[in-house]
């Protein structure tokens, strides 16, 4: 008990010898400059997503292509793709994978249904974490 009284008396004796510091006049001033200098360099970063909107657009219209193709079971005349002469494409359309599978029309509209609202679902909390952020 008694270390810490001797601590304290000369922590207020430390404390009556050492002088207030005073800042300078134009201290205030030079903390705004420096405040405004980082929230411009914070502005100048611009986000730039790593994929961007038109392969996204992209890849979703694929999707949806496939998907429709593969729900409906459609079987398109391959005119256009009969008369390219590629042996990758005779085997790929020769190989029909999709042939034997068909879903009912409830099935295929629910899928459907449900793809559009998991996008529009998507949109939503995009637009609600961008204005969380927004400052």
């Amino acid at each position: 008990m008694k270390t810490g009284k001797n601590i304290e008396e000369f922590t207020k004796y430390i404390m009556k010898e050492v002088d207030v510091e005073k800042p300078s006049t134009d201290f205030l001033m030079n903390v705004m400059d420096a405040v405004k200098s980082e929230s411009k360099a914070s502005l100048s970063i611009v986000y730039k997503p790593l994929i961007p909107k038109s392969v996204w657009v992209l890849i979703v219209i694929l999707f949806a292509a496939l998907s429709v193709f593969v729900l409906t079971g459609s079987t398109v005349n391959y005119y256009l793709l009969s008369q390219i002469d590629i042996p990758i494409v005779d085997k790929v359309l020769a190989f029909d994978l999709f042939k034997n599978i068909h879903f009912s029309k409830i099935f295929t509209l629910s899928f459907i249904v449900f793809f559009a609202f998991v996008i529009v679902q998507l949109f939503f909390i995009k637009n609600y974490f961008n204005k969380q952020h927004i400052v």
